[in-house]
């Protein structure tokens, strides 16, 4: 291939062999064997070698080609790869052809060849653990990683902690308290494999320590901050219930208890309205708890909370105002300073 061949057109008579040439409608001759006295029209060609395809493919994301896209037999073929954004470019491999492929080129063969560029995703760079924020976008919020809620928990100015606890997840509370010890109770989350519990003495200057760990579902704090409770003294406590993944499950809601003095005490129970701690409200239509915290001569250190276990249903407001939202039943916690809730059922119409 590539030498040049005198073509002749008039069927002419030469001496020496004649060399057929493909597709040509004449025969194709050596130019020294040539009888002058016989050609009439002639013209040179060149005979040119047959080409085979090369074929691209990808794997991954990103884009890549073949310059040229057809050769001949032992010519070079040059490979480009260009990696979309998050990839990089891995590798060449040859699917068919029998081609080697060195750098980014290889030599043409006989037959057509398929190649393919490998793409592979650039590792994303680990998340900082105290930035994951949980599925309600807290840092006490389910899903959280234990080290954004450890974060949120220990540099709170807040007695009442970070927002995205609740209290229906654990319903902890003070259940037992003595002159110089505080029982806590709680519940235990599905997909709970430790509870972490925070405390310190009550008041916005005090920032909550990490306490204890425990598989538990109940402690007695004896002591706070490396230092014996005292007699007649509010500490506050929030656990957090965590997963095998060191993700958060629930997030209690803080409590606040007094040390035995003698004098006053902590609520033993919440009263409302509700019979039987029953509501019936209409859609769009309201009831009001008027909640009180009941007690051997309690202090009032906080007012009753409340909250819904399914705000679809029904809301209820800082003051207690049930709202029908469409028909269905929930419940609304009504829950004193030292966690004791009053549970309604709301039954809504």
């Amino acid at each position: 291939y590539g030498t040049t061949f005198l073509y002749v057109e008039n069927g002419l008579a030469a001496k020496g062999s004649l060399t057929s040439h493909e597709g040509a409608d004449a025969e194709v001759i050596d130019v020294a064997a040539i009888s002058p006295f016989v050609l009439k029209t002639y013209k040179y060609i060149t005979v040119v070698a047959p080409t085979h395809k090369v074929t691209v493919t990808t794997e991954g994301s990103g884009t890549a080609s073949a310059s040229p896209a057809e050769a001949a037999a032992g010519e070079k073929v040059t490979l480009t790869a260009a990696p979309a954004s998050g990839y990089n470019f891995k590798e060449w491999q040859v699917t068919s052809g029998g081609v080697t492929i060195s750098g980014n080129s290889f030599t043409m063969g006989n037959q057509d060849v398929v190649v393919k560029a490998v793409f592979t995703a650039i590792p994303a760079e680990p998340a900082d653990p105290a930035k994951q924020m949980g599925e309600d976008g807290t840092p006490l919020g389910k899903g959280a990683s234990i080290e954004a809620a450890d974060a949120a928990i220990t540099t709170c100015n807040s007695d009442e902690g970070p927002a995205g606890s609740i209290y229906n997840g654990l319903q902890a509370k003070a259940s037992k308290v003595k002159n110089t010890s505080i029982k806590l109770t709680w519940k235990k989350p599905a997909g709970t494999k430790k509870f972490v519990i925070y405390a310190n003495k009550c008041g916005k200057g005090n920032k909550y320590i990490k306490l204890i760990e425990t598989t538990k579902t109940s402690y007695t704090a004896k002591k706070v901050a490396g230092k014996k409770l005292k007699k007649g003294t509010y500490y506050k406590f929030l656990i957090v219930a965590v997963d095998a993944s060191n993700k958060v499950v629930s997030s209690s809601k803080t409590i606040h208890a007094q040390t035995g003095d003698g004098k006053t005490g902590n609520p033993t129970k919440v009263t409302t309205k509700a019979k039987k701690n029953k509501v019936t409200v209409k859609v769009k239509k309201t009831f009001k708890l008027a909640a009180k915290q009941v007690g051997k001569k309690v202090k009032k250190h906080r007012a009753i909370k409340y909250e819904s276990t399914n705000k679809l249903i029904a809301t209820v407001s800082a003051k207690g105002v049930i709202k029908g939202i469409k028909k269905g039943t929930c419940y609304i916690f009504a829950y004193a300073q030292n966690g004791v809730p009053a549970k309604i059922k709301v039954t809504v119409k």
